[in-house]
């Protein structure tokens, strides 16, 4: 766990935790935001001082967090889902890399998408062969929560 001694850090913590952690289909509660700053980089937090700092951030740094009922999540990133499992499947089709430099690449374009994209191509990948790649789809209930 890192320690963060600054309080002006815990935005960035936020926004990094919802980065990892958060799609629509995976909202983070702020109780359960708060128990994730504890854990990762040793930050407690009220739920209240929760809410106003993820407030602050949609309001003052214009960042796309979004809200509902069963909490809140990123709203907006640099690639699609559609657009990273894109990249997938071209990475797993290249035959000028070995399997493990592939591997790499795909771990590391996952980790551009909330954890439940991971989730989703690695176990799609699981047990196939490293050149089938046109079997990898975005599940019809996640291309029906990232729409709205």
């Amino acid at each position: 766990m890192k320690q963060v001694t600054s309080a002006n850090l815990i935005p960035l913590c936020i926004l990094r935790i919802l980065e990892k952690y958060t799609d629509a289909q995976s909202p983070i509660t702020q109780q359960a935001l708060g128990e994730q700053l504890l854990r990762e980089y040793g930050i407690t937090c009220e739920r209240k001082a929760l809410g106003r700092t993820l407030r602050r951030m949609r309001e003052e740094l214009d960042l796309d967090i979004r809200s509902g009922r069963k909490g809140c999540w990123l709203g907006s990133r640099t690639f699609t889902d559609e657009e990273l499992l894109l990249l997938v499947k071209l990475v797993r089709a290249c035959g000028d890399l070995g399997e493990v430099e592939k591997s790499g690449l795909v771990d590391k374009l996952c980790s551009l998408a909330g954890i439940n994209f991971g989730y989703q191509v690695k176990r799609q990948l699981r047990g196939r062969e490293p050149g089938d790649v046109f079997y990898l789809t975005m599940p019809e209930e996640y291309r029906m929560a990232e729409a709205s």
